[in-house]
């Protein structure tokens, strides 16, 4: 049980970073304060004449009336309530741990639905530039064609008027 305690508070305060919301905050103070309520259970049960027995630290004798020991069997054995306390530290840690997880699938789900929104918007654009391109390419066959057209005619006039119209656009460009 210590081992469990040992590993899961130090996991609280993480989770508490990545789940800040009160529902969780209220949660993890549950599990803290099951945890003091487990500390003073186990003290009173280290301190009472049964734990003091179960240690060693009294012996047998210390029970010798009959009404002291009647009394110790019929009542609640101290190891009863840390066990009680045990339980409710292990009911605590899975109500956390079950809060831990509809918030991850709730994080998983919202970054799915943004993937989602992106990947349409991504597709929007792609299309969008693939038409763009696509005029782009006719924009430019037509120039060459013009280009072409141009020099055709240049090569097909007498070369001195052919000189004066490269001057002139040379000049001009």
């Amino acid at each position: 049980m210590l081992v469990d305690l040992e590993n899961s508070f130090p996991r609280m305060e993480i989770l508490l970073k990545v789940y800040a919301t009160s529902k969780f905050a209220k949660l993890v103070a549950e599990v803290y304060k099951e945890g003091v309520l487990f500390a003073r259970e186990a003290t009173r049960y280290f301190c009472s004449r049964s734990g003091m027995l179960f240690f060693g630290l009294l012996n047998d004798k210390a029970l010798t009336t009959f009404r002291e020991r009647l009394k110790w069997a019929m009542g609640k054995p101290p190891q009863m309530g840390v066990d009680v306390s045990v339980q409710r530290i292990h009911k605590r840690l899975a109500e956390v741990n079950s809060e831990a997880m509809a918030l991850l699938h709730s994080a998983a789900h919202r970054i799915e639905e943004q993937l989602r929104m992106d990947m349409r918007e991504i597709a929007q654009k792609y299309e969008a530039l693939k038409k763009q391109n696509e005029g782009l390419a006719k924009q430019n066959e037509d120039l060459k064609k013009q280009n072409n057209d141009i020099q055709a005619k240049l090569e097909g006039m007498p070369r001195h008027i052919g000189l004066k119209n490269e001057m002139l656009t040379s000049t001009h460009l």
